[in-house]
């Protein structure tokens, strides 16, 4: 199935725009965003979702390694 993530004009509202982080094509399809300098981008038209699994101990490994990137960068 093809990924048909669409462009959102000013990033769109994180509150209102629809998007599937946890699809295994997500990392793809924030390359392309990227890449075609869309200001943000929309996964509602999307019918490739496909959910990845971690077991909760990966997700908590992820969560520490976010939480320690965020105070390298001053963010509490």
């Amino acid at each position: 199935m093809k990924l048909n993530p669409q462009p959102v004009k000013g990033g769109g509202k994180p509150s209102i725009t629809h998007r599937r982080v946890l699809c295994t094509h997500y990392g793809d399809c924030l390359d392309l965003a990227v890449q075609m300098r869309w200001d943000g981008f929309t996964c509602s038209e999307c019918r490739a979702y496909h959910a990845f699994t971690q077991c909760p101990e990966l997700w908590l490994e992820d969560a520490m390694a976010c939480r320690a990137l965020l105070r390298t960068m001053g963010c509490s």
